[in-house]
């Protein structure tokens, strides 16, 4: 019985050395159903070792966002006034009310984060979005907010 026991610690220390060891690699499996038109639903087991700045830096942005701050932070990302006006009236009307990450893809000083979020007119219903950050001068900075309403 102890040799068994031994084994699985074994086991399961290797394991989160490995885990710590590929800490770059933030999303450990990921599962998606294939027609899924956002490519993005399914399954992700993220590495509890990855760097979260990014994450850290997207839930700031999008705090801001649900408190109202939609044209102030549009005005910071490199997107074009019509698109700017679109998401800030969409905002408005649909207001984020509670978001969870269900996926990220990592690049050198660049990540995407990809959430399902719930928003005041239809709570009942999952909306998705997008949020990419990048590292420039060693800080994490959102460049990009992409959302289907």
């Amino acid at each position: 019985m102890h040799g068994v026991l031994l084994f699985i610690a074994v086991v399961v220390i290797a394991i989160i050395i490995c885990m710590y060891l590929m800490r770059s690699k933030s999303v450990i499996y990921r599962f998606v159903e294939a027609g899924d038109p956002s490519n993005r639903r399914g399954v992700s087991i993220f590495n509890p070792f990855r760097d979260r700045q990014p994450e850290k830096c997207a839930a700031a942005f999008l705090e801001l966002m649900k408190a109202g701050r939609c044209e102030h932070l549009m005005a910071g990302l490199t997107v074009d006034m019509e698109y700017r006006q679109y998401i800030c009236k969409q905002e408005r009307t649909n207001a984020l009310m509670m978001w969870n990450l269900k996926g990220r893809e990592d690049s050198p000083h660049k990540v995407k984060l990809y959430y399902l979020v719930g928003r005041r007119h239809y709570a009942d219903a999952e909306g998705q979005l997008w949020v990419t950050v990048e590292e420039r001068n060693s800080q994490w900075q959102v460049t990009n907010y992409e959302c289907w309403y």
